[in-house]
């Protein structure tokens, strides 16, 4: 084995540090190190000359260590004076130079310290490569600096990207117990530990007084989910937070958010995704009161490998079995727990008079003793003793009985109002809170406290007596909590003040929502719709709490839903059971039961689609509204076209068309005859849908509509493509890709970009179609759109394929099918199965091309489209070699 060279750089500092160094050089010749120094030649000097020798000794050695010293960094910096210490100075410059060229990428250059060094000494470009090396007493990790090679530990088990509602492991935040430890719950947490230790196939765990909250159960869900990834770390587990009002549909939704995909409204569509693991159901007790969430359950609970534990006030022993029940603490924990979080000023003593008040009282109710053991301050334990009996006695006269522990947690939350009441904006900071399902964040909370112009006092208080807790930048609610502080404002009592909070929480949507609501797809129009859509469950509940008032205040209502019917489509589950409140409370519902059947056609509902569609034209019709008439038939028209129903397609296009010519419409009129010149496309009849989309074209560009013009020209390109026009197609596409820059619309360079590429690809120009690609892939990314990646990864897959490239076609379809599973796409799906098949095939792995056919299959047979399924036969036929050895391979694998 060759022995390892080093060359040690130093400035002569002191006699005294000379020798260090060559002692150090000697302590690594002795361990077969080859060190170079300047030492030998302290009399002598190298045959090749300083300058030669130095430079040839950098380059040719494997590591050069560099001592770090004052002198050092100045003589290598160039800030000692010129004609002194030029060895340093040189060596220094060969080093700057040799780090410069290869773009500061470093593998031989590492800087030392001599032991009570300084790291200020290192000269700036060596310090990111400072491993707090050191000698002589670190001369031990010198030598394995020199010696070894970086091991990076190599994955157990194949890659699988982190999805949204996964846990991280133990350590993940959203498992921290709220008051740093939870208290006397040992039997419960080890009992749903065996649960999560066993085969079972579900475990629900719920509190066996119907209605009662903060009792404990999720902190006892998430103690022993933490004690069990602790032990196994491997385990997946995904943490789904219910929010109080949820329906089936949007638990499933919400289930499918935590693996990653978008939109999902039925558990058909869930089900392809749903993973392996434990699935945490927080605050279940909305969906398990439904008929349909229990069928839900059960049909979770019937996926292979699919295991449920539940956190509810509803006990399901049928489909959930036997419930884990969370009753009040016991006494000596409950004690501990008011004594850990006291806050009064005097000493708080284990007595009886205490024993008795949290027992009698509070009822050992963990939320309880949270609550009022933060009131200490406010009053002392006697007097918040006796401020408790009071508001105890006058509740229970009125609203509930005192004695039960949900009338603990009444009474505490009361009293805790009372206490904050006295700190303006407090309440309404509570109330404005309750609104955000899952938190409230910082530039929210900021924005209200800005437009109710207070100081930092009043969230300061809320922390203080535990109404919110603070985590990553987000302050959180119990849902009791937020149910108690809605409850209040929405009767104007209690201090709480629904008529101050919608007054500050509208505004800020509307404004919100107006910004999002820009034709213009820019920057700040994509950032407010991303910001507007991350918190848009507390815009419903914003809207649902305001129309389920006995007299909503409906210019509010009107004002907000106008600004959000373009972004319902971005959160159609949760829309649309928003806007099956929202339409009877409307003052012109016509508009919101059109926007929910466009909800329901987009996700695949075309029978409640219709039937909407129909609906809303009788109440446009009656209001003689002509021009809501011609948008409802035009979307309809749509639908049919999709489903295959050509004929009553062109009928509403026709009705449509006529309504906005009466309207005097040019845009209701332009964008009709895109769409028939779409559908006229589709069915084959070019010089029909050429003269469709010249009307268009006119009209967009009388109505001064360059989104409109871009979109008809993209399309026209598209026709002229199909008819092998390619360089006509490609003029078109470069109009296109210029009105779509011109309107900063993102999602239209994209696609047009993607078909610019796909035509590169036909003209045998694979470089420039990468290229379009490329571009393509950035602004899909930007705007999130998962399919749109998918389908131009697919056709890079392709290109790719075309030009032999069998690894790199296989990796691009391999990220395409990850992206196709969670967008829910199964023709994409079915496309890129056959392409992996094809890439298997060159490559002669049979088995793996195989199981790629199966799966080209399958996703074609879920598409049901049978023009698909053929497609994929004619590829089969092309690997097999003929019809008859097709047949042949579909029969001995029993498709």
């Amino acid at each position: 084995m060759i022995n390892p060279r080093v060359f040690i750089s130093f400035a002569h500092e002191s006699v005294e540090h000379r020798e260090a160094v060559r002692v150090l050089a000697d302590w690594l010749i002795e361990r077969g190190i080859e060190a170079i120094t300047d030492h030998p030649y302290e009399n002598r000097p190298p045959e090749l000359g300083w300058q030669a020798w130095m430079l040839h000794n950098i380059e040719d050695v494997d590591v050069v260590l560099v001592v770090c010293t004052p002198l050092l960094k100045a003589r290598y910096e160039k800030r000692e004076e010129l004609g002194i210490g030029l060895g340093a100075t040189y060596e220094g410059a060969i080093i700057t130079q040799a780090m410069y060229d290869a773009a500061q990428r470093n593998t031989k250059f590492f800087p030392v310290l001599p032991d009570g060094g300084n790291y200020e000494n290192i000269p700036i470009t060596l310090r990111p490569f400072y491993n707090r090396h050191c000698f002589p007493s670190g001369n031990d990790r010198i030598l394995r600096l020199i010696t070894e090679e970086v091991q990076v530990p190599k994955p157990r088990r194949s890659f699988e990207p982190r999805l949204p509602g996964q846990l991280v492991g133990a350590n993940d935040n959203r498992l921290a117990p709220r008051e740093r430890q939870v208290y006397g719950r040992e039997s419960e947490i080890m009992r749903v530990l065996d649960f999560l230790r066993s085969t079972e196939a579900g475990a629900v765990v719920c509190a066996q007084v119907t209605g009662t909250g903060g009792i404990g159960k999720t902190e006892v869900c998430k103690a022993a989910l933490k004690r069990w990834l602790t032990d196994a770390p491997q385990q997946r587990v995904f943490y789904i937070d219910i929010p109080d009002t949820a329906s089936a549909d949007e638990m499933v939704y919400l289930i499918g958010g935590a693996l990653g995909a978008e939109n999902i409204s039925s558990f058909d569509e869930l089900r392809p995704l749903l993973r392996e693991g434990v699935y945490y159901l927080d605050n279940l007790e909305s969906v398990a009161e439904t008929s349909k969430g229990q069928q839900v359950l059960r049909r979770l609970l019937a996926q292979l490998g699919v295991r449920l534990l539940a956190s509810s006030r509803v006990s399901l022993p049928r489909d959930l079995g036997q419930p884990i029940g969370i009753e009040a603490l016991p006494l000596d924990p409950a004690v501990q727990l008011f004594r850990d979080l006291w806050t009064g000023a005097e000493p708080l003593e284990d007595s009886e008079g205490l024993r008795r008040f949290i027992d009698k009282d509070l009822g050992c109710h963990a939320l309880s003793i949270t609550l009022i053991a933060r009131l200490g301050e406010s009053y002392g334990l006697s007097g918040l003793i006796q401020r408790w009996k009071a508001k105890g006695t006058a509740l229970a006269a009125d609203t509930l009985d005192a004695g039960t522990r949900q009338g603990s947690l009444t009474v505490s939350l009361a009293l805790t109002a009372d206490s904050l009441s006295a700190q303006p904006g407090a309440l309404l900071l509570w109330t404005l809170a309750a609104l955000f399902p899952s938190g409230i964040d910082e530039e929210s909370l900021s924005a209200f406290e800005h437009s109710a112009s207070l100081a930092d006092h009043a969230r300061q208080r809320l922390s203080r007596h535990h109404v919110w807790t603070q985590r990553a930048g987000w302050f959180g609610l119990l849902p009791p909590v937020a149910r108690y502080a809605l409850d209040e404002a929405m009767n104007e009592r209690g201090g709480f003040s629904w008529g101050k909070t919608k007054s500050h929480a509208f505004a800020y949507f509307t404004t919100l929502a107006s910004r999002a609501d820009s034709v213009i797809s820019s920057e700040k129009s994509l950032m407010a719709r991303r910001h507007l859509l991350d918190r848009f469950s507390a815009v419903i509940r914003l809207l649902e709490t305001e129309a389920k008032l006995a007299m909503p205040q409906r210019d509010l209502l009107d004002a907000l839903n106008h600004s959000l019917l373009d972004q319902y489509q971005f959160r159609a589950v949760e829309s649309r059971e928003l806007l099956k409140i929202l339409y009877s409370r409307l003052s012109y519902p016509a508009n919101a039961i059109k926007v929910l059947g466009d909800l329901e056609g987009q996700l695949g509902r075309p029978e409640e689609a219709r039937r909407l569609y129909g609906e809303a034209l009788e109440l446009y019709q009656s209001e003689q509204n002509g021009l809501g008439q011609a948008n409802t038939l035009r979307p309809l028209g749509d639908l049919e076209g999709r489903l295959g129903h050509p004929e009553e397609a062109r009928r509403l296009y026709g009705e449509a068309l006529e309504l906005y010519q009466s309207e005097q419409n040019g845009l209701g009129q332009a964008n009709t005859l895109q769409s028939l010149g779409d559908l006229e496309g589709r069915l084959g009849h070019p010089e029909e849908a050429r003269r469709l989309y010249g009307e268009a074209l006119e009209l967009f560009r009388r109505e001064r509509d360059g989104l409109g013009q871009a979109n008809t020209l993209k399309s026209l390109g598209d026709l002229e493509k199909r008819l092998g026009h390619l360089e006509k197609a490609r003029r078109l596409y470069g109009e296109a890709l210029e009105l779509f820059q011109r309107e900063q619309d993102g999602l239209g360079q994209a696609i047009t970009l993607k078909s610019l590429g796909d035509l590169e690809g036909q003209f045998g120009r694979p470089e420039e179609a990468r290229h379009l690609y490329g571009e393509a892939l950035e602004f899909f990314q930007r705007e999130q759109d998962g399919l749109g990646q998918a389908n131009t990864l697919r056709s890079l897959g392709n290109l790719e394929y075309a030009s032999n490239n069998m690894v790199a076609a296989l990796t691009e379809y391999k990220v395409a099918l990850a992206l196709y599973a969670i967008e829910q796409e199964p023709m994409g799906t079915a496309y890129t199965w056959a392409g992996v098949a094809r890439c298997y095939h060159v490559a002669n792995s049979e088995s793996a091309r195989d199981q790629a056919l199966l799966d080209a299959f399958a996703a074609s047979e879920a598409s049901g489209i049978e023009s698909l399924t053929g497609y994929i036969f004619s590829v089969l036929v092309e690997i097999t070699g003929s019809q008859e050895a097709a047949l042949a391979w579909i029969e001995c694998h029993k498709i």
